[in-house]
């Protein structure tokens, strides 16, 4: 979809949130719209609005090496496994870690979804349209030990291109395991349009055990989608396959959305109310660099210039008067003879950091003050792409004129 199609889509059918306020009523009114039902509200938050809704494996087209991420981890790693109750917590565990599973990340809370739409995309182009998007469905939530999520899971260790992926085979493969039971096994054989429709081609909404620390943090839950192909016409010689889809109808169609240009300052809102990375991830690397970006200067800091004591050049036997700075010509003459040629936007900064210096008591004479002049100097004029001084020209130049205004008071 073209940037102008995109926008304009949004306009017609998502709600623009421009602050955290906005969001919150927004969000109550659609809490009292559910207010009578019994299902789960849940949310969940993309960065940008060009992406569809998927899975990582499906996203990546690696739905073929399913069965192996599912299984291999415990191969290698058993004692990751050991207390791992069922194949979905083993399915949460690896996603925890980065693997490509079928689990959709969503959330019951809507301020953890409005935070990860308001990430910055980095690869997207200034000129290019882009929104993040927070997307809110709602639906009756089962246990993630329940026996539909368990068969679900359990077809996702299977590798069903392999030619074992006959349904009679199949069922049989799920009694063997203990997942569904002699009777389950029977009925299905003999009402498998009910097996296929409710079991593997209906997605769920899994309310997880908060298993890690991550996972409570976010409110989060998943949505495990079945989507398994059937192939044939008779139950002798059904197969089943795996197959990705979008998982859009899995939520209302109207959205709410944030124009780039408004996302750092509803992220600084969400981190007032503690919503941030340090909060929402508890690893200590996600702490750090919470502290490094919330303490961090975005303003040139003053390069390093060692304190030299030497006699001043320009010193002789005329006293300075300590309220110079008072004369009513000296500012004049500063900006005039000094500051010509520097940047007007900093100028003031600079005359602020000679100000600051020739307030104190025999200030030309103290070699500290003089280099604490020209530190606060120069970082005034890092600020100037190209500044046309040095601090020592400037402060040098400042000394001259307040000995050309001594000189012509004691005339």
């Amino acid at each position: 979809m073209e940037d102008e199609d995109r926008e304009e889509y949004l306009s017609e059918n998502g709600i623009e949130v421009n602050s955290l306020a906005d969001y919150i009523k927004q969000i109550n009114e659609l809490y009292s719209d559910k207010e009578a039902e019994a299902q789960q509200l849940y949310f969940r938050g993309q960065q940008s609005d060009v992406w569809d809704i998927q899975p990582v494996l499906f996203r990546e087209n690696n739905l073929i090496n399913e069965h192996f991420f599912m299984s291999e981890p415990k191969v290698r790693r058993p004692e990751a496994f050991q207390n791992m109750q069922s194949d979905f917590e083993i399915m949460t565990k690896c996603q925890h870690y980065g693997l490509s599973t079928r689990l959709l990340d969503v959330t019951r809370n809507p301020l953890v979804a409005m935070y990860f739409a308001c990430q910055p995309c980095d690869n997207i182009d200034d000129s290019i349209f882009n929104a993040g998007v927070i997307y809110s469905g709602s639906n009756y939530s089962v246990p993630d030990q329940s026996k539909d999520v368990q068969i679900i899971t359990a077809l996702s260790k299977q590798d069903l291109s392999s030619g074992e992926n006959k349904l009679i085979s199949i069922l049989d493969r799920l009694y063997e395991r203990g997942i569904i039971t002699q009777s389950d096994c029977e009925t299905w054989k003999q009402e498998y349009e009910k097996f296929i429709i409710n079991k593997l081609q209906t997605n769920l909404l899994v309310s997880p055990t908060y298993s890690n620390e991550r996972l409570l943090r976010q409110n989060g839950m998943f949505i495990l989608p079945a989507c398994f192909v059937i192939s044939g016409d008779t139950i002798d010689n059904f197969t089943i396959t795996k197959g990705t889809a979008s998982l859009k109808q899995e939520f209302n169609e109207t959205i709410f959305f944030v124009k780039e240009n408004n996302k750092s300052q509803i992220l600084k809102e969400l981190d007032r109310c503690d919503i941030n990375e340090s909060t929402l991830f508890p690893e200590l690397e996600h702490l750090l660099s919470y502290l490094h970006e919330s303490r961090s200067s975005h303003m040139l800091t003053p390069s390093f210039e060692k304190y030299e004591r030497v006699a001043n050049p320009f010193l002789t036997n005329i006293q300075i008067a300590d309220d110079v700075y008072k004369n009513s010509t000296f500012k004049i003459r500063i900006f005039d003879k000094c500051l010509n040629g520097i940047d007007a936007s900093i100028k003031e900064e600079v005359w602020k950091a000679i100000l600051d210096g020739v307030k104190t008591r025999d200030w030309y004479k103290r070699g500290q003050t003089l280099s604490g002049m020209r530190v606060n100097i120069k970082g005034a004029l890092n600020k100037s792409d190209k500044p046309t001084k040095t601090a020592k020209e400037i402060v040098d130049c400042t000394i001259l004129i307040a000995q050309d205004i001594a000189k012509e008071k004691s005339q």
